[in-house]
């Protein structure tokens, strides 16, 4: 049988009239894994899988694990036995510690309607003050955590290095780098003024780690409340100096 379609400049072109089939398989017959979870670096953990609606007959029900992104997250069980007369067995998945991300975990089963869940796997680096604000005669320490999985994460072996920046070098000096030990989780940068900007002065400090990522702290360096005067110049050994005299307001 043939029909006809009308194009846009009007013509009528004929068409076959094809016919498309599919199979569609169906069963109440269920595996179930948990839909979320939050990984930290390297950690492993066991996802409660569920079969529905019979327990498993003699024999048991054999199932696969898989992972969508195994550098991120691997399974440690690629096959799962749930035993005759169970509905649940443990599936063991792990972070590996490569990157930060998400893996799909899919469980499969012959006769099963397949489940998956989602596992990501974060870290995120965390400078927990929220604003310095100091004078230009002191020096201020801002406090860097490392996380993963949501909670402060100890540095893994050879620790790890955190690079910094001030977006006003004229204003705020601080650590080039600093290193965050292993085991630990929290590190410490200073800062300083550069003694070169007009006060007040403000700088954003940027705080970067490869594998936990940024985070950024807004600076401000304001005037000293003591005054300072320069006096004189004086000789010691072979070197002079400036001699300064700090005198606080009433």
């Amino acid at each position: 049988m043939e029909f006809c379609e009308r194009t846009r400049d009007g013509l009528l072109v004929p068409f076959d009239d094809r016919v498309a089939s599919a199979t569609v398989r169906v069963t109440d017959r269920l595996i179930d894994l948990p839909a979320a979870q939050e990984l930290a670096l390297g950690v492993a953990t066991n996802l409660a899988m569920l079969i529905a609606p019979d327990a498993a007959p003699v024999g048991g029900i054999a199932v696969t694990i898989t992972s969508s992104n195994p550098s991120i997250v691997e399974v440690l069980t690629p096959t799962v036995t749930i035993p005759e007369g169970s509905f649940i067995a443990q599936v063991s998945v792990r972070a590996t510690g490569l990157g930060v991300g998400a893996a799909t975990i899919t469980a499969s089963a012959a006769g099963f309607a397949p489940d998956v869940s989602t596992i990501s796997v974060t870290s995120a680096l965390n400078i927990l003050e929220t604003f310095v604000n100091f004078s230009e005669l002191e020096t201020d320490n801002i406090l860097l955590q490392l996380e993963s999985g949501g909670s402060p994460f100890p540095a893994p072996v050879g620790g790890v290095t955190v690079s910094l920046t001030s977006s006003n070098t004229n204003c705020v000096v601080v650590n080039p780098s600093i290193m965050i030990a292993e085991g630990d989780s929290l590190g410490t940068a200073t800062l300083t003024f550069a003694g070169v900007a007009s006060l007040p002065c403000s700088a954003t400090v940027t705080a970067t780690s490869a594998l936990f990522g940024i985070d950024t702290i807004p600076v401000t360096i304001c005037p000293s409340l003591i005054n300072v005067f320069f006096i004189s110049s004086a000789t010691i050994g072979s070197s002079s100096t400036n001699i300064k005299l700090y005198i606080k307001p009433p």
